[in-house]
């Protein structure tokens, strides 16, 4: 942005929120620590009309429908109902402001809102941006957008500028490129603080953690040696199955157990690694949905019910009808094809050693059942 020094600009904060909707709560409970003209939000994946900021108007940028026969980015059809932006920007009420036309610079690739603040006489540009992971899109944009915004402008956004000059790596290498350094000490990292039992081979976090600085890069040319290969030792595919009785239950009855399994911790190491990985490639291809809370960092069972009471306020406020439907799927994952998930992770994009890894972890997995002292065979 090119402007004088003193001259009175807008506070903006941006942010990539994953889902609004969802984050909605926790926006509201921070206004009063933040003091802010401006919100910049990307992934919002809901029209700013339907989530309300007290003492903010919110604008969505445009976006396509919903219908599959239309191809129109955006679609302007009154007849088709609008699909989820992905761009919002709110402004404090009491600033005067217009919103600026940015429908002909959207595309499949990229999707912006705009508006022009004025603060004491002054105007100031503001644009929302967002590239959508793993496609191409024409830099060009940038600079449309710049002369339609002028020159006292700032565009913020999330350009999923993945490159490796910074540091970044692409599907196809990350699949295969050697476990590093910083990979492994994340992973025996996040592990310090577990109570886990060990596994059949008796190996804990606790002696891995305790190997000298000196002497990792030695465990991690043991775990790059099994990456390479792709094979798996038979002790981190066997299980020692625990059942813990559930509280309250019958005691003669098998259903009254819990099957709890102690694999080994050298192997959930470099599962953890693998792990970090895959996470990585599926938030760069927006594979999950952002509504999705379980097994995702950073999100836990508060964060549905929150949705839940978010979108059951909404419907009361607006005189509407909500319906809530729970589903139990019972052995969900135990049900569920190996040739399924191998399918699903080549349609990511999963190749190479990451790909023979997970097809290795799960192939030929063993098990014993231990009650007291006792084991049965595999």
């Amino acid at each position: 942005m090119a402007s004088e020094r003193n001259v009175p600009r807008p506070r903006i904060r941006q942010w990539n929120c994953r889902s609004l909707r969802r984050r909605h709560a926790e926006l509201v409970q921070l206004l009063p620590r933040i003091d802010c003209d401006v919100f910049a939000l990307q992934e919002t994946h809901v029209r700013a009309e339907e989530i309300k900021i007290p003492g903010y108007i919110g604008y969505s940028g445009p976006t396509s429908c919903a219908a599959s026969s239309c191809s129109a980015v955006p679609c302007y059809d009154a007849a088709h109902r609008t699909g989820a932006p992905r761009t919002a920007i709110y402004v404090r009420t009491s600033l005067p402001h217009v919103v600026v036309s940015v429908g002909d610079l959207v595309s499949d690739a990229v999707e912006c809102c705009a508006v022009i603040v004025r603060v004491r006489n002054t105007d100031t540009a503001v644009a929302s941006v967002y590239v959508r992971p793993g496609v191409s899109w024409n830099a060009a944009f940038v600079e449309k957008l710049s002369d339609r915004l002028g020159k006292d402008a700032v565009i913020c956004g999330d350009f999923n500028a993945h490159n490796t000059h910074w540091g970044c790596q692409g599907i196809a290498r990350l699949c295969r490129a050697d476990l590093a350094a910083h990979e492994l000490e994340r992973a025996l990292e996040s592990r310090r603080d577990s109570r886990s039992a060990p596994g059949a081979d008796g190996i804990t976090y606790k002696m891995l953690l305790n190997i000298d600085r000196g002497q990792r890069p030695a465990l991690l040319a043991a775990y790059n040696e099994i990456w390479r290969s792709g094979d798996i030792p038979a002790e981190w595919r066997s299980a020692i199955v625990v059942p813990i009785h559930k509280k309250g239950k019958p005691q003669g009855v098998t259903s009254s157990y819990r099957p709890v399994s102690l694999t080994s911790s050298a192997g959930k190491i470099l599962e953890a690694v693998a792990l970090h990985r895959l996470e990585w490639i599926a938030a760069v291809r927006e594979a999950l949905s952002p509504e999705q809370s379980g097994f995702r960092a950073g999100r836990c069972t508060a964060d549905c019910i929150a949705q839940v009471m978010s979108i059951l306020e909404q419907a009361k406020a607006e005189r509407q009808e909500a319906y809530l439907v729970l589903l139990d799927v019972r052995s969900a994952f135990d049900m569920l094809p190996h040739e399924v998930i191998m399918d699903a992770l080549r349609w990511l994009g999963v190749s190479a050693r990451l790909l023979r890894y997970v097809e290795a972890f799960l192939t030929g997995r063993t098990f014993q059942v231990r009650v007291g002292s006792t084991c049965s065979t595999e």
